[in-house]
Protein backbone atom coordinates (compact mmCIF):
# COMPACT_ATOMS: atom_id res chain seq x y z
CA UNK A 1 0.00 0.00 0.00
CA UNK A 2 2.90 2.37 0.71
CA UNK A 3 4.25 1.92 -2.82
CA UNK A 4 0.84 2.67 -4.32
CA UNK A 5 0.58 5.79 -2.16
CA UNK A 6 4.05 6.94 -3.28
CA UNK A 7 3.12 6.35 -6.90
CA UNK A 8 -0.06 8.42 -6.62
CA UNK A 9 1.80 11.24 -4.86
CA UNK A 10 4.65 11.32 -7.39
CA UNK A 11 2.52 11.28 -10.49
CA UNK A 12 0.02 13.79 -9.12
CA UNK A 13 2.98 16.12 -8.52
CA UNK A 14 4.21 15.53 -12.07
CA UNK A 15 0.76 16.24 -13.48
CA UNK A 16 0.30 19.41 -11.44
CA UNK A 17 3.74 20.71 -12.47
CA UNK A 18 2.89 20.01 -16.08
CA UNK A 19 -0.42 21.84 -15.89
CA UNK A 20 1.11 24.82 -14.11
CA UNK A 21 4.25 24.99 -16.26
CA UNK A 22 2.47 26.30 -19.31
CA UNK A 23 -0.66 28.33 -19.88
CA UNK A 24 -1.34 26.17 -22.93
CA UNK A 25 -1.31 22.88 -20.99
CA UNK A 26 -4.95 22.18 -21.74
CA UNK A 27 -4.21 22.74 -25.43
CA UNK A 28 -1.45 20.13 -25.35
CA UNK A 29 -1.27 17.15 -27.69
CA UNK A 30 -2.40 14.20 -25.55
CA UNK A 31 -1.90 10.57 -26.64
CA UNK A 32 -2.64 7.21 -25.03
CA UNK A 33 -1.01 4.04 -26.45
CA UNK A 34 -1.82 0.66 -24.79
CA UNK A 35 -0.04 -2.63 -25.51
CA UNK A 36 -0.03 -6.23 -24.32
CA UNK A 37 2.33 -9.20 -24.60
CA UNK A 38 2.05 -12.92 -23.81
CA UNK A 39 5.17 -15.02 -23.29
CA UNK A 40 5.91 -18.71 -22.78
CA UNK A 41 9.40 -19.71 -21.60
CA UNK A 42 11.43 -22.76 -20.65
CA UNK A 43 14.16 -22.21 -18.04
CA UNK A 44 16.68 -24.99 -17.33
CA UNK A 45 17.75 -23.48 -13.99
CA UNK A 46 15.15 -21.07 -12.61
CA UNK A 47 17.28 -20.13 -9.58
CA UNK A 48 20.57 -20.14 -11.56
CA UNK A 49 21.91 -22.41 -8.84
CA UNK A 50 25.37 -24.00 -8.65
CA UNK A 51 23.71 -27.14 -7.32
CA UNK A 52 20.37 -28.86 -7.82
CA UNK A 53 19.31 -27.40 -11.15
CA UNK A 54 15.56 -26.87 -11.15
CA UNK A 55 13.95 -26.45 -14.56
CA UNK A 56 10.45 -25.14 -15.20
CA UNK A 57 8.05 -23.63 -17.70
CA UNK A 58 7.02 -20.02 -17.14
CA UNK A 59 4.17 -18.04 -18.64
CA UNK A 60 3.85 -14.29 -18.29
CA UNK A 61 1.34 -11.66 -19.28
CA UNK A 62 2.41 -8.02 -19.49
CA UNK A 63 0.11 -5.07 -20.05
CA UNK A 64 1.38 -1.52 -20.48
CA UNK A 65 0.51 1.86 -21.89
CA UNK A 66 2.25 5.10 -22.76
CA UNK A 67 0.61 8.40 -21.92
CA UNK A 68 2.09 11.64 -23.25
CA UNK A 69 1.15 15.28 -23.06
CA UNK A 70 3.17 17.84 -24.99
CA UNK A 71 3.17 21.59 -25.45
CA UNK A 72 5.67 23.79 -27.25
CA UNK A 73 8.16 23.71 -24.33
CA UNK A 74 6.93 20.99 -21.96
CA UNK A 75 6.49 17.25 -22.32
CA UNK A 76 5.11 14.71 -19.86
CA UNK A 77 5.53 10.97 -20.47
CA UNK A 78 4.09 8.22 -18.29
CA UNK A 79 4.91 4.51 -18.84
CA UNK A 80 3.22 2.10 -16.39
CA UNK A 81 3.39 -1.68 -16.86
CA UNK A 82 2.01 -4.68 -14.97
CA UNK A 83 3.39 -8.22 -15.35
CA UNK A 84 1.99 -11.54 -14.11
CA UNK A 85 4.31 -14.58 -13.89
CA UNK A 86 3.16 -18.20 -13.44
CA UNK A 87 5.51 -21.18 -12.89
CA UNK A 88 4.20 -24.65 -13.67
CA UNK A 89 6.22 -26.53 -11.02
CA UNK A 90 7.72 -23.90 -8.66
CA UNK A 91 4.49 -22.16 -7.68
CA UNK A 92 6.32 -20.35 -4.86
CA UNK A 93 7.99 -18.22 -7.55
CA UNK A 94 4.67 -16.96 -8.97
CA UNK A 95 4.72 -13.20 -8.81
CA UNK A 96 3.23 -9.90 -9.93
CA UNK A 97 5.66 -7.17 -10.96
CA UNK A 98 4.98 -3.56 -11.85
CA UNK A 99 7.08 -0.82 -13.37
CA UNK A 100 6.02 2.83 -13.49
CA UNK A 101 8.14 5.50 -15.17
CA UNK A 102 7.39 9.20 -15.43
CA UNK A 103 9.49 11.89 -17.11
CA UNK A 104 8.76 15.61 -17.27
CA UNK A 105 11.00 17.71 -19.54
CA UNK A 106 10.83 21.48 -19.79
CA UNK A 107 12.59 23.96 -22.08
CA UNK A 108 12.75 26.88 -19.66
CA UNK A 109 14.58 29.03 -22.22
CA UNK A 110 16.25 28.35 -25.56
CA UNK A 111 19.46 27.61 -23.64
CA UNK A 112 18.24 26.07 -20.37
CA UNK A 113 16.29 22.81 -19.98
CA UNK A 114 15.32 20.61 -17.03
CA UNK A 115 14.18 17.00 -16.60
CA UNK A 116 12.27 15.55 -13.64
CA UNK A 117 12.02 11.75 -13.52
CA UNK A 118 10.52 9.13 -11.25
CA UNK A 119 10.64 5.33 -11.29
CA UNK A 120 8.61 3.08 -9.02
CA UNK A 121 8.79 -0.71 -9.36
CA UNK A 122 8.50 -4.17 -7.85
CA UNK A 123 10.77 -6.89 -9.24
CA UNK A 124 13.07 -9.74 -8.19
CA UNK A 125 16.82 -9.48 -7.75
CA UNK A 126 18.17 -12.46 -9.71
CA UNK A 127 17.61 -11.35 -13.31
CA UNK A 128 18.04 -7.64 -12.60
CA UNK A 129 21.50 -8.13 -11.04
CA UNK A 130 22.58 -10.35 -13.92
CA UNK A 131 21.45 -7.71 -16.41
CA UNK A 132 23.19 -4.91 -14.51
CA UNK A 133 26.57 -6.49 -13.78
CA UNK A 134 26.59 -10.26 -14.27
CA UNK A 135 26.50 -11.04 -10.54
CA UNK A 136 24.27 -13.94 -9.50
CA UNK A 137 22.26 -13.43 -6.32
CA UNK A 138 19.48 -15.13 -4.45
CA UNK A 139 16.05 -14.52 -6.00
CA UNK A 140 14.23 -12.07 -3.74
CA UNK A 141 11.26 -9.74 -4.16
CA UNK A 142 11.97 -6.05 -3.72
CA UNK A 143 10.29 -2.67 -3.99
CA UNK A 144 12.23 0.20 -5.48
CA UNK A 145 11.93 3.94 -5.96
CA UNK A 146 14.13 6.33 -7.92
CA UNK A 147 13.69 10.10 -8.20
CA UNK A 148 15.97 12.35 -10.25
CA UNK A 149 16.34 15.91 -11.42
CA UNK A 150 18.62 17.04 -14.25
CA UNK A 151 19.59 20.39 -15.76
CA UNK A 152 21.36 21.30 -18.96
CA UNK A 153 22.56 24.81 -19.82
CA UNK A 154 24.10 25.92 -23.12
CA UNK A 155 26.50 28.65 -22.05
CA UNK A 156 27.58 29.34 -25.64
CA UNK A 157 27.10 27.66 -29.00
CA UNK A 158 29.95 25.28 -28.10
CA UNK A 159 30.16 25.23 -24.31
CA UNK A 160 27.50 23.57 -22.15
CA UNK A 161 27.08 22.43 -18.56
CA UNK A 162 24.90 19.62 -17.24
CA UNK A 163 24.11 18.25 -13.79
CA UNK A 164 21.90 15.55 -12.35
CA UNK A 165 20.87 14.58 -8.82
CA UNK A 166 19.07 11.36 -7.94
CA UNK A 167 17.95 9.42 -4.87
CA UNK A 168 17.07 5.72 -4.80
CA UNK A 169 15.71 3.23 -2.29
CA UNK A 170 15.32 -0.57 -2.25
CA UNK A 171 13.11 -2.37 0.27
CA UNK A 172 13.15 -6.16 0.75
CA UNK A 173 9.92 -7.23 2.52
CA UNK A 174 11.27 -10.69 3.43
CA UNK A 175 14.67 -9.30 4.56
CA UNK A 176 16.81 -11.53 2.28
CA UNK A 177 19.05 -8.50 1.68
CA UNK A 178 19.63 -5.23 3.55
CA UNK A 179 17.41 -2.30 2.64
CA UNK A 180 19.33 0.35 0.71
CA UNK A 181 19.16 4.11 0.19
CA UNK A 182 21.46 5.93 -2.21
CA UNK A 183 22.33 9.43 -3.36
CA UNK A 184 24.12 10.26 -6.62
CA UNK A 185 25.37 13.63 -7.85
CA UNK A 186 26.82 14.11 -11.33
CA UNK A 187 27.99 17.28 -13.05
CA UNK A 188 30.38 18.49 -15.70
CA UNK A 189 30.94 20.71 -18.75
CA UNK A 190 30.98 19.77 -22.41
CA UNK A 191 32.73 21.49 -25.29
CA UNK A 192 32.20 21.00 -29.03
CA UNK A 193 35.64 21.05 -30.63
CA UNK A 194 34.40 20.57 -34.19
CA UNK A 195 31.03 19.74 -35.79
CA UNK A 196 31.99 16.07 -35.33
CA UNK A 197 33.89 16.13 -32.01
CA UNK A 198 32.73 16.86 -28.45
CA UNK A 199 34.69 16.52 -25.19
CA UNK A 200 32.91 16.05 -21.86
CA UNK A 201 34.15 16.08 -18.26
CA UNK A 202 32.03 14.11 -15.80
CA UNK A 203 32.44 14.16 -12.01
CA UNK A 204 30.22 11.72 -10.10
CA UNK A 205 29.75 11.12 -6.39
CA UNK A 206 27.59 8.19 -5.28
CA UNK A 207 26.92 6.83 -1.81
CA UNK A 208 24.86 3.82 -0.73
CA UNK A 209 23.67 3.08 2.81
CA UNK A 210 22.67 -0.48 3.73
CA UNK A 211 20.61 -1.42 6.79
CA UNK A 212 20.88 -5.04 7.95
CA UNK A 213 17.55 -5.34 9.74
CA UNK A 214 17.57 -9.15 9.88
CA UNK A 215 19.78 -11.27 12.13
CA UNK A 216 21.92 -9.27 14.54
CA UNK A 217 21.64 -6.03 12.60
CA UNK A 218 24.43 -3.78 11.45
CA UNK A 219 24.95 -1.30 8.62
CA UNK A 220 27.27 -0.58 5.71
CA UNK A 221 28.13 2.39 3.51
CA UNK A 222 29.86 2.40 0.12
CA UNK A 223 30.85 5.74 -1.43
CA UNK A 224 32.61 6.41 -4.74
CA UNK A 225 34.04 9.57 -6.28
CA UNK A 226 34.75 9.29 -10.00
CA UNK A 227 36.21 11.68 -12.58
CA UNK A 228 36.12 10.85 -16.28
CA UNK A 229 36.90 12.62 -19.58
CA UNK A 230 34.85 11.44 -22.56
CA UNK A 231 35.44 12.08 -26.26
CA UNK A 232 32.43 11.70 -28.58
CA UNK A 233 33.06 11.59 -32.32
CA UNK A 234 30.66 11.30 -35.27
CA UNK A 235 32.74 9.20 -37.65
CA UNK A 236 30.23 9.39 -40.49
CA UNK A 237 26.51 9.72 -41.06
CA UNK A 238 26.05 6.13 -39.93
CA UNK A 239 28.91 5.59 -37.44
CA UNK A 240 29.83 7.12 -34.07
CA UNK A 241 32.13 6.36 -31.18
CA UNK A 242 32.75 7.37 -27.58
CA UNK A 243 35.99 6.93 -25.61
CA UNK A 244 36.43 7.79 -21.96
CA UNK A 245 38.97 7.32 -19.18
CA UNK A 246 39.31 8.43 -15.60
CA UNK A 247 39.89 7.55 -11.97
CA UNK A 248 37.72 6.46 -9.05
CA UNK A 249 38.16 6.22 -5.30
CA UNK A 250 35.87 4.04 -3.18
CA UNK A 251 35.36 4.13 0.59
CA UNK A 252 33.65 1.22 2.39
CA UNK A 253 32.49 1.16 6.00
CA UNK A 254 30.94 -1.82 7.78
CA UNK A 255 29.45 -1.64 11.24
CA UNK A 256 28.35 -4.84 12.98
CA UNK A 257 27.38 -5.66 16.58
CA UNK A 258 29.86 -7.77 18.57
CA UNK A 259 29.21 -9.44 21.93
CA UNK A 260 32.03 -8.83 24.45
CA UNK A 261 32.57 -9.64 28.12
CA UNK A 262 32.95 -6.72 30.55
CA UNK A 263 35.04 -7.97 33.54
CA UNK A 264 34.20 -4.85 35.56
CA UNK A 265 30.48 -5.57 35.65
CA UNK A 266 30.97 -9.29 35.01
CA UNK A 267 28.40 -9.09 32.20
CA UNK A 268 28.20 -9.44 28.45
CA UNK A 269 27.33 -6.42 26.34
CA UNK A 270 27.05 -5.57 22.67
CA UNK A 271 29.30 -3.00 21.01
CA UNK A 272 29.56 -1.77 17.42
CA UNK A 273 32.66 -2.98 15.59
CA UNK A 274 33.60 -0.85 12.58
CA UNK A 275 35.77 -1.81 9.63
CA UNK A 276 36.91 0.66 6.98
CA UNK A 277 38.69 0.22 3.65
CA UNK A 278 39.69 2.42 0.72
CA UNK A 279 40.29 1.39 -2.88
CA UNK A 280 41.44 3.23 -6.01
CA UNK A 281 41.06 2.17 -9.62
CA UNK A 282 41.01 3.18 -13.26
CA UNK A 283 37.67 3.57 -15.06
CA UNK A 284 37.06 3.68 -18.79
CA UNK A 285 34.41 3.23 -21.47
CA UNK A 286 34.41 2.54 -25.19
CA UNK A 287 31.44 2.51 -27.55
CA UNK A 288 31.37 2.05 -31.33
CA UNK A 289 28.10 2.10 -33.30
CA UNK A 290 27.87 1.50 -37.03
CA UNK A 291 25.00 1.05 -39.45
CA UNK A 292 26.76 -0.86 -42.22
CA UNK A 293 23.69 -0.78 -44.44
CA UNK A 294 19.94 -0.31 -44.22
CA UNK A 295 19.73 -3.93 -43.09
CA UNK A 296 22.81 -4.51 -40.88
CA UNK A 297 23.94 -2.65 -37.73
CA UNK A 298 26.40 -3.43 -34.91
CA UNK A 299 27.42 -2.02 -31.53
CA UNK A 300 30.71 -2.75 -29.73
CA UNK A 301 31.05 -1.77 -26.08
CA UNK A 302 33.51 -2.15 -23.21
CA UNK A 303 34.20 -0.48 -19.90
CA UNK A 304 35.31 -0.59 -16.30
CA UNK A 305 33.44 0.80 -13.29
CA UNK A 306 32.71 0.35 -9.60
CA UNK A 307 29.56 -1.65 -8.81
CA UNK A 308 27.75 -2.00 -5.46
CA UNK A 309 25.84 -5.26 -5.08
CA UNK A 310 22.59 -5.83 -3.18
CA UNK A 311 24.47 -7.54 -0.30
CA UNK A 312 26.66 -4.45 0.36
CA UNK A 313 29.66 -5.83 -1.55
CA UNK A 314 31.74 -3.48 -3.72
CA UNK A 315 33.08 -4.84 -7.02
CA UNK A 316 35.49 -3.60 -9.66
CA UNK A 317 33.54 -4.51 -12.80
CA UNK A 318 35.07 -4.92 -16.27
CA UNK A 319 32.76 -5.70 -19.18
CA UNK A 320 32.83 -6.08 -22.97
CA UNK A 321 30.39 -7.18 -25.62
CA UNK A 322 28.91 -6.93 -29.07
CA UNK A 323 25.37 -6.77 -30.37
CA UNK A 324 24.04 -6.72 -33.89
CA UNK A 325 20.86 -6.83 -35.93
CA UNK A 326 20.11 -7.87 -39.48
CA UNK A 327 16.85 -7.15 -41.29
CA UNK A 328 16.12 -10.31 -43.24
CA UNK A 329 13.06 -8.78 -44.91
CA UNK A 330 10.54 -6.05 -44.32
CA UNK A 331 8.84 -8.35 -41.81
CA UNK A 332 11.71 -10.15 -40.04
CA UNK A 333 14.70 -9.02 -37.96
CA UNK A 334 17.49 -11.29 -36.68
CA UNK A 335 19.41 -9.99 -33.64
CA UNK A 336 21.99 -11.26 -31.14
CA UNK A 337 24.00 -10.02 -28.18
CA UNK A 338 27.15 -11.41 -26.52
CA UNK A 339 28.40 -9.94 -23.21
CA UNK A 340 31.18 -10.78 -20.77
CA UNK A 341 31.52 -9.44 -17.21
CA UNK A 342 34.41 -9.84 -14.79
CA UNK A 343 33.75 -8.70 -11.22
CA UNK A 344 36.44 -8.61 -8.55
CA UNK A 345 35.67 -7.57 -4.99
CA UNK A 346 37.42 -4.28 -4.27
CA UNK A 347 39.99 -3.97 -1.55
CA UNK A 348 40.23 -7.58 -0.42
CA UNK A 349 39.78 -9.34 -3.77
CA UNK A 350 38.12 -12.23 -1.93
CA UNK A 351 35.67 -12.91 -4.75
CA UNK A 352 36.08 -13.11 -8.51
CA UNK A 353 33.07 -13.67 -10.75
CA UNK A 354 33.10 -14.30 -14.50
CA UNK A 355 29.80 -14.19 -16.38
CA UNK A 356 28.97 -14.77 -20.06
CA UNK A 357 25.58 -14.45 -21.72
CA UNK A 358 24.60 -14.98 -25.35
CA UNK A 359 21.11 -13.99 -26.55
CA UNK A 360 19.93 -14.59 -30.14
CA UNK A 361 16.43 -13.63 -31.29
CA UNK A 362 14.19 -13.55 -34.36
CA UNK A 363 11.28 -11.11 -34.51
CA UNK A 364 8.54 -11.48 -37.10
CA UNK A 365 6.07 -8.69 -37.80
CA UNK A 366 2.68 -10.34 -38.25
CA UNK A 367 0.66 -7.19 -38.90
CA UNK A 368 1.13 -3.47 -38.48
CA UNK A 369 0.19 -3.84 -34.79
CA UNK A 370 1.33 -7.35 -33.84
CA UNK A 371 4.60 -9.29 -33.77
CA UNK A 372 5.98 -12.70 -32.80
CA UNK A 373 9.42 -13.08 -31.25
CA UNK A 374 11.49 -16.25 -30.86
CA UNK A 375 14.50 -15.93 -28.56
CA UNK A 376 16.92 -17.84 -26.38
CA UNK A 377 19.71 -17.20 -23.90
CA UNK A 378 22.69 -19.17 -22.59
CA UNK A 379 24.35 -17.98 -19.36
CA UNK A 380 27.43 -19.24 -17.55
CA UNK A 381 28.96 -17.99 -14.31
CA UNK A 382 32.20 -19.01 -12.61
CA UNK A 383 32.77 -17.86 -9.03
CA UNK A 384 35.93 -18.25 -6.94
CA UNK A 385 36.84 -17.11 -3.43
CA UNK A 386 35.25 -17.13 0.03
CA UNK A 387 36.13 -20.83 0.35
CA UNK A 388 33.89 -21.58 -2.62
CA UNK A 389 34.58 -22.38 -6.27
CA UNK A 390 31.75 -23.25 -8.60
CA UNK A 391 30.09 -22.95 -11.99
CA UNK A 392 26.47 -22.34 -12.87
CA UNK A 393 24.79 -22.71 -16.27
CA UNK A 394 21.36 -21.79 -17.51
CA UNK A 395 19.58 -22.11 -20.83
CA UNK A 396 16.33 -20.31 -21.61
CA UNK A 397 14.16 -20.22 -24.70
CA UNK A 398 10.90 -18.39 -25.20
CA UNK A 399 8.27 -17.26 -27.65
CA UNK A 400 6.47 -13.94 -27.19
CA UNK A 401 3.46 -12.43 -28.89
CA UNK A 402 2.96 -8.66 -28.72
CA UNK A 403 0.15 -6.38 -29.78
CA UNK A 404 -0.15 -2.59 -29.59
CA UNK A 405 -3.30 -0.58 -30.20
CA UNK A 406 -3.32 2.63 -32.23
CA UNK A 407 -2.61 5.75 -30.20
CA UNK A 408 -5.72 7.46 -28.89
CA UNK A 409 -5.77 11.24 -29.05
CA UNK A 410 -5.66 13.89 -31.68
CA UNK A 411 -3.42 16.83 -32.51
CA UNK A 412 -4.86 20.20 -31.83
Amino acid sequence: MLSVYLACCCFSVFFEIFLSSSSSAFAADWTFSPSISLRGEYDSNVRFSFRDDEDDFVTSLRSAFTFTGETERTKLRLDPALKFEKYFESSSLDDIHYDINAVLTRMVTDRFSTELSSHLFKDSTLDTQLDEAGVRTQRADRYGFNFGFGENYALTERLSFSARESVRAFIYPDEEFPDMQSLQLEAGPGYQLTPRDTVRLSVTYATRDYDFASGEGGSAEISTLQEMIVWDRQLSETASMSLGAGHRRTWSELSSPVLIFDPGDFTFRTVEEEMESTDDGVVFLALLKNEWSERFATTLFAGREQYSNVDATSFDRTYAGIEGSYRISELAILASKLRYDHNEETGTGRQEIDYVVFTPSLEWKLTERSSLRFAGAYEHENRTGLNFDGDADRFRTWIEFGYSWPAFGEDR
